[in-house]
């Protein structure tokens, strides 16, 4: 039989170890050879110059949680969506939303075990769901790959989200919301608009 007792601390361990926060740093921008030598970009520029006193930075740790993959999904050569209200009727409890788009769409979605604690996580158990299009465009990662893995673990969970959402990281932490950085995040190289935020903001003393 199960332990409520145990369940409890697996769910605290997870927290502790997979939702720690961005500590807290004064360091100028480290660079780091072959991670943030990077350019950015105009929008991006704009952005960070608009954040004052709530000016985002990641640590090497957030650096090492962007999974990558091992080869691209293609998302563009993947049509649209499938939306749940051309398929299916009104009250559908088959399709899900995807946590960033919050698109309610029929194709399948990540799992990722947050979803299944038994307190509901910082921003609602739906957050380890995501869809193809929207977890390689803003993560890098690609849906087969996450499915297959069971170790997997969603962006949120490893503290590296972007999304715009008002229950999730950015929003509570007063950070600028990412717009429409993917185009420019392409344009300069990197893998995706977590790669472009993460790796051009690496703080020295924030491990």
């Amino acid at each position: 039989p199960s332990d409520p007792a145990r369940a409890d601390r697996v769910d605290d361990e997870e927290r502790e170890v997979l939702c720690a926060a961005v500590s807290d740093a004064s360091a100028p921008p480290r660079h780091v050879p072959g991670i943030n030598s990077g350019q950015i970009g105009p929008e991006l520029a704009k952005l960070r110059s608009a954040q004052g006193e709530h000016a985002e930075y990641y640590t090497l740790e957030h650096y090492d949680r962007l999974y990558g993959r091992r080869r691209a999904w293609a998302r563009d050569g993947r049509g649209s969506k499938v939306w749940c209200k051309d398929v299916h009727g009104p009250g559908c409890r088959e399709c899900t939303s995807c946590h960033f788009c919050r698109q309610k769409t029929a194709d399948v979605k990540t799992r990722c075990q947050c979803g299944e604690w038994r307190s509901t996580p910082p921003g609602g158990r739906g957050r380890g769901a995501w869809c193809g299009w929207c977890l390689e465009m803003r993560m890098g990662e690609n849906i087969e790959e996450a499915l297959a893995d069971e170790e997997w673990r969603c962006p949120v969970c490893r503290d590296i989200c972007n999304c715009s959402g008002a229950n999730c990281l950015r929003a509570k932490r007063n950070l600028f919301p990412t717009q429409q950085l993917t185009h420019e995040a392409l344009q300069f190289g990197w893998q995706s608009v977590a790669h472009y935020l993460i790796t051009t903001r690496i703080r020295e003393n924030a491990e």
